[in-house]
């Protein structure tokens, strides 16, 4: 069950984000040379997670991303994109066999939508299991060098639909490596039968389906949340504050805090949490994710929920903003029934592409995502023929 409408929900204001110094280090190349193609992860005030596509907010440096760090993977931008410092990452979560579908989502709204005053973006992607693909991602990295490899992790479809992105998160902020799963002595045998069901039971196909209207998602959500969030705290500076030295340093800059954009989901047992197709999370919950996870790891629930759920089994207040099922819905094609017809059945979460859309999700095969990718152009939503 979950909810179509907007919904906030009261929080307090967050601990201090913890972040190194500097991003980790590359560790030392292998005897088949695998690196970490991407050394310099961006920190950004806003941050896009797309697992079929998801969003993240992070505030850092001041809400801006490092400027050493290359904004523009295609095309290209040169030392001229090197010193432009966009406020929000764009992360899709991919697979290392999933080329073709990385490269259209580049072709499509990631070439659309590029602003390098607003965001970049990266393809995440656990240890392929075969070296031979190592050559592969180098040579790709080298065209687009939009490519995180997350090393040590295993590519498999439980570990993407699991505890990927809570990898994803601990890589991010340079945090303790995760903690593994240790059965308890005093688990009773219907729980280590829920688990291992739920273990096998995640056999999703690891696919990128989602297209993203990056623009408006910025106008609409993202950018109002970091304005509100400046103004707040400019109205509790003294006068002294305001002087342009402090200013230039104030938390003002960094955006709002716990808090989650994205489709509003409950499940049976009443936990909160973010729809898995696109969401969005402050930098402060992306650090503390990771450190909850290895107090409470947990490898067999869906990334979406294991969101809610650490957040919930440590009592930790958070800020939900809802996105309407208009905007985040699974796509099907108008002949396959009264709920499926257009503009009249948004309200449902299953339905064609119509002027609201933002996230159309579940274009599993490559022909569907390009006739969806068609209805759109830089402005939004324009139907077909135009």
């Amino acid at each position: 069950m979950y909810s179509a409408s907007s919904s906030r929900v009261s929080s307090t204001s967050s601990a201090t984000p913890l972040y190194p110094s500097h991003p980790p280090q590359s560790p030392q190349a292998m005897s088949c040379r695998r690196r970490r193609f991407v050394e310099y992860t961006p920190y950004a005030a806003l941050i896009t997670l797309v697992i079929v596509a998801l969003v993240l907010f992070l505030p850092f440096n001041g809400g801006h991303l490092p400027k050493f760090l290359p904004t523009i993977a295609f095309p290209k931008s040169g030392t001229e994109g090197d010193s432009i410092s966009p406020p929000w990452l764009i992360a899709v979560m991919s697979a290392a066999h999933l080329q073709q579908r990385r490269n259209i989502i580049r072709a499509t709204w990631q070439s659309m939508y590029a602003d390098p005053t607003r965001f970049t973006t990266r393809f995440v992607l656990a240890e392929p299991s075969a070296k031979e693909w190592w050559m592969l991602l180098k040579a790709e990295n080298e065209t687009y060098g939009d490519l995180i490899v997350l090393e040590g992790l295993e590519e498999s479809a439980h570990v993407a639909n699991t505890i990927k992105t809570i990898e994803f998160f601990r890589w991010l902020t340079g945090g303790e490596k995760l903690a593994k799963v240790e059965e308890k002595k005093d688990e009773t045998a219907s729980d280590k039968e829920r688990k291992e069901k739920e273990r096998s039971g995640k056999d999703k196909k690891i696919q990128m389906h989602s297209r993203t209207n990056a623009t408006r998602f910025w106008d609409q959500y993202l950018q109002p949340l970091l304005d509100s969030a400046a103004k707040t705290t400019d109205d509790e500076q003294t006068e002294a504050e305001n002087d342009l030295s402090s200013r230039a340093s104030s938390s003002s800059l960094q955006g709002p805090n716990r808090t989650i954009v994205a489709k509003s989901m409950t499940n049976y047992a009443n936990t909160r949490y973010p729809g898995g197709q696109f969401y969005t999370l402050t930098a402060d919950l992306v650090a503390l994710l990771p450190m909850l996870y290895n107090t409470n790891p947990k490898d067999w629930v869906d990334e979406d929920l294991l969101v809610g759920e650490l957040l919930q089994d440590a009592q930790v207040e958070w800020e939900m903003v809802g996105i309407p099922n208009r905007q985040a819905f699974d796509v099907t094609y108008p002949y396959d029934g009264p709920k499926a017809t257009g503009e009249e059945s948004e309200d449902e979460g299953i339905h064609w592409v119509g002027e609201g859309a933002i996230n159309p999700h579940k274009m599993k095969g490559d022909d569907m995502y390009l006739e969806v990718a068609g209805l759109f152009g830089e402005d939004g939503f324009v139907g077909v023929g135009n």
